[in-house]
């Protein structure tokens, strides 16, 4: 909890993150609509945004114009070997890039049992079961977002420990799925970034 209390957030505050460079295609507009949408719904809702990239200015003059200040926390980059106590203290995770092969983000939500609303492409289904381990959404539908967040419990409780079934295995899932894979290497950090690599190199030959 001593993370909590460093970036400014109460036992109560239920906090929607994301993990993302604040850049283009990442969804943080799409995000900061759908959080707009949250907080009649649950004033104690807080968005932590994982990451710094060269939109920062543009996404906090967003937070400005749509009246959120003090609603969303920027954390700046962050180590790879910090991003799991992030993790840690999120209620679930927001993944609404537009364009993206398998974000790490997921499986590392995933595999600390944390929900996530995702928008469903580019092998997001292949680690989030649809209404067990959160929402799959159509691209672009904020309201979906919003509603998808807003039905998570906004309590102390959304931060225990959650039934087995809700965590990811990742034997079951290594045999499965390329996602399975990709928990895999997340839980053998040596292997991070080679894995990468080998999904840019993939994307880049489907492009070709």
């Amino acid at each position: 909890m001593a993370l909590r209390r460093q970036l400014g957030l109460d036992e109560d505050h239920f906090v929607i993150g994301k993990i993302a460079r604040l850049f283009r295609l990442k969804g943080h507009a799409d995000l900061l609509a759908a959080f707009q949408t949250i907080l009649p719904q649950i004033p104690q809702a807080r968005l932590l945004l994982v990451g710094d990239g060269a939109l920062r200015n543009e996404i906090e003059n967003q937070v400005r114009t749509l009246g959120l200040q003090g609603k969303v926390i920027f954390t700046g980059l962050v180590p790879p070997g910090e991003v799991p106590r992030y993790v840690g203290i999120m209620d679930c995770l927001a993944h609404l890039s537009s364009r993206e092969a398998l974000s790490r983000a997921l499986p590392q939500a995933l595999a600390a049992a944390k929900p996530v609303v995702a928008y469903d492409f580019d092998g997001a289904d292949e680690v989030c079961l649809e209404n067990e381990t959160g929402f799959l959404v159509r691209t672009g539908d904020i309201a979906t977002v919003a509603n998808g967040c807003s039905s998570l419990p906004a309590t102390r409780a959304a931060r225990a420990p959650r039934p087995p079934r809700t965590a990811i295995r990742p034997r079951q899932f290594y045999r499965r799925t390329n996602g399975g894979q990709s928990l895999h290497l997340y839980l053998n950090w040596p292997q991070q970034l080679e894995f990468k690599l080998q999904l840019v190199r993939r994307a880049k030959q489907a492009e070709a």
